[in-house]
């Protein structure tokens, strides 16, 4: 179990330069949209809070990805992915891949890709499912 954790510290490596660790202020430009509001998400202290975070904004995306990807919709995906960047650095175990799919379905969100958003919506959570142990 604790291997299992151990490879998400990896993530605020790959993550540090990113939202998960800058906040809402996104200062190191890597492909946001300037017309697009940006949000704090919620503040994560401890790997309890972001498991418990997680499991909640999981189920809230995997929601979303099963219905119409509209403005709105995306605008949502947008929101809750503040909080899955600022959760994602306190688990341990190997998140480069959800990180990546993580900010890749940020992106698209801003772009309203809603392709974009769906397929990279779906593979983070098929990895963040394997890393919460979730069927």
């Amino acid at each position: 179990m604790q291997a299992r954790w151990i490879a998400l510290a990896l993530a605020a490596g790959i993550m540090a330069a990113g939202p998960a660790q800058a906040g809402s202020g996104h200062d190191d430009d890597h492909g946001h949209d300037d017309r697009v509001e940006h949000y704090e998400g919620k503040k994560i202290e401890s790997r309890e809070q972001a498991v418990e975070a997680l499991r909640s904004v999981n189920a809230k995306l995997d929601e979303l990805l099963a219905g119409e990807l509209t403005p709105q919709t995306m605008n949502t995906v947008h929101k809750i992915s503040y909080t899955m960047e600022n959760a994602l650095p306190y688990l341990h175990s190997n998140t480069d891949s959800a990180a990546k799919s993580l900010e890749k379905m940020h992106l698209a969100s801003e772009r309203m890709e809603a392709e974009a958003v769906k397929t990279n919506g779906e593979a983070y959570l098929k990895d963040l499912r394997t890393i919460l142990g979730e069927p």
